[in-house]
């Protein structure tokens, strides 16, 4: 018995009738070149280091503590001190350096489609959320976000992988303003 292969193209369209192909899948866009990409504000810079002075500031708390004690047991003070002022100081150089960079890896950029968010020094992350997706934006500061004029900014996604972008120590303003651009595209679409 002989085998019959079949065609798998369509068959071809009734003459005077154009042939009936599936639409390509649009491919993801890069960003328009009239998206800006947004950098943080430098008071985000200071609000960083400030926390990682409190942070080299307990340590070496600890450190003056430790010596004390060591000293009250009659121990070498001295060379136990030098190397953990040498710790301490490579510590905040590096955290010094990295918060810097952690800063500069921040951008985000808002276009007709979508909002996308970068960050990362180490490992990098890149978050794009289409508007069509956005639930509810929402926006949380503590204490020292306040002091310096910035918020956090939350976006609320539905059914996707990541349910919340955050872009951390946005100005208040921009925040506000990013959040009603976000929000005005939900009440323009009828939801």
């Amino acid at each position: 018995m002989a085998m019959v292969q079949r065609d798998p193209s369509p068959p071809p369209a009734p003459t005077g009738a154009p042939a009936a192909r599936p639409a390509p899948a649009p491919a993801p866009s890069p960003a328009p070149a009239t998206a800006t990409v947004h950098r943080l504000d430098e008071a985000a810079l200071w609000l960083r280091r400030l926390v990682l002075g409190a942070w080299l500031t307990g340590a070496a708390l600890v450190v003056v503590l430790g010596a004390v004690a060591v000293a009250l047991v009659g121990g070498p003070v001295l060379p136990l001190a030098l190397v953990a002022a040498g710790v301490l100081g490579v510590a905040g150089g590096v955290g010094w350096w990295f918060v810097g960079a952690g800063f500069r890896s921040w951008a985000w950029l808002l276009d007709a489609e979508r909002l996308e968010v970068r960050h990362g020094v180490v490992v990098q992350r890149r978050a794009i959320v289409p508007r069509s997706r956005v639930q509810h934006v929402s926006t949380n500061a503590g204490p020292l976000q306040r002091a310096f004029g910035l918020v956090r900014l939350d976006v609320h996604t539905a059914g996707a992988r990541t349910p919340t972008v955050t872009i951390r120590d946005l100005r208040a303003g921009v925040a506000d303003a990013l959040r009603a651009s976000l929000l005005d595209d939900r009440a323009g679409d009828g939801r």
